[in-house]
């Protein structure tokens, strides 16, 4: 088997951000004036940034539009991922042995493109990538698509790319549309792991633990 290039999830996969972002829909509801349930992260996690903002006015009733919300998100994260976030171990090792191997690779995320960007150029990190892609564009990751237009972009076809994920929701995607899977793990998906070991091609505690060389026999 040739692997002909790899995707990478960004928050919980490359990027130590998932507490962030577990945070971040409370601070959000709270601005606005609501009390929210300490589960709401976990409710919207398969959602996209659009689709999560339609839910929390629907649910909390403010009476703020969807662009509006999408505003204050960005506003919330964008310092975090531009000065903060770190990256999650072993991901500059595994990189560079992607690159070794000339696999490109590119990012497929829930956020957006332009905050994975900085992100990744901050760390140091961005070279790897030959594009980041969002959900935005491409919907949430319930579907393929954005897997697809991600493979489609490397030039690989999807029985020969790798899909590195930290969330159960992606990697079944992935893995249903006929990707290789490698599940990364992180604390938010601990209570996944059972499921995610078993669906996944490979599932790793750090980055640079993938036993890359198994993809090729």
């Amino acid at each position: 088997m040739k692997i002909e290039g790899a995707l990478f999830d960004l928050d919980g996969t490359l990027l130590q951000s998932m507490e962030m972002w577990q945070q971040l829909p409370l601070q959000l509801v709270r601005r606005l004036g609501g009390e929210p349930p300490e589960d709401l992260a976990r409710t919207i996690e398969a959602m996209d940034q659009r689709q999560a903002a339609e839910y929390i006015i629907r649910t909390f009733g403010f009476s703020v539009s969807v662009e509006r919300m999408l505003q204050l998100v960005e506003e919330l994260a964008e310092e975090e991922y531009r000065q903060h976030l770190p990256a999650k171990p072993g991901a500059q090792t595994l990189l560079e042995r992607l690159r070794q191997k000339k696999i490109p690779c590119g990012i497929v995320s829930a956020t957006q493109k332009e905050l994975s960007q900085a992100a990744m150029e901050r760390l140091g990190l961005w070279k790897y990538f030959s594009f980041a892609l969002d959900c935005g564009e491409y919907g949430p990751k319930t579907k393929p698509h954005i897997y697809l237009a991600g493979a489609e972009k490397l030039g690989s076809r999807p029985g020969c790319t790798l899909v590195f994920e930290d969330a159960l929701h992606g990697a079944r995607t992935a893995k249903e549309a006929g990707f290789l899977t490698v599940g990364v793990w992180d604390p938010s998906g601990e209570e996944h792991r059972a499921e995610m070991e078993a669906l996944c091609d490979q599932y790793i505690e750090r980055l640079d633990a993938l036993e890359l060389e198994k993809f090729f026999q």
